[in-house]
């Protein structure tokens, strides 16, 4: 290896290595800044599936309330109009107070 291209193929051979080297060594950098993007965009999807749960869990319990209050006020506006009609209609007691009319 004394002359002068071989030496010369030696040290170009040397730099390609490096190369390569300083290569694979990059592309672990930027594999490993992909996962931990990746996961990152896994945390942030199972946070946002999380919070559509809960969202969806608030949803329904609103719902019920919703629903419980319609009943509630269909009932007493029920009640309402059976009393209302009552006060309007003589009542079945009348005739038999009165004498019998």
């Amino acid at each position: 290896m004394t002359d002068p291209e071989t030496r010369q193929m030696a040290e170009f051979l040397e730099k390609i290595e490096l190369t390569l080297a300083q290569m694979s060594d990059a592309q672990c950098e930027h594999n490993k800044s992909e996962r931990d993007w990746f996961a990152a965009d896994i945390r942030l999807r199972e946070e946002q599936l999380t919070l559509q749960q809960a969202l969806l869990q608030h949803n329904r319990a609103a719902q019920r309330k919703s629903t419980r209050n319609v009943l509630v006020m269909g009932m007493l506006a029920g009640a309402m109009l059976l009393l209302g009609l009552g006060l309007l209609t003589e009542p079945w007691w009348m005739p038999v107070v009165s004498g019998g009319r």
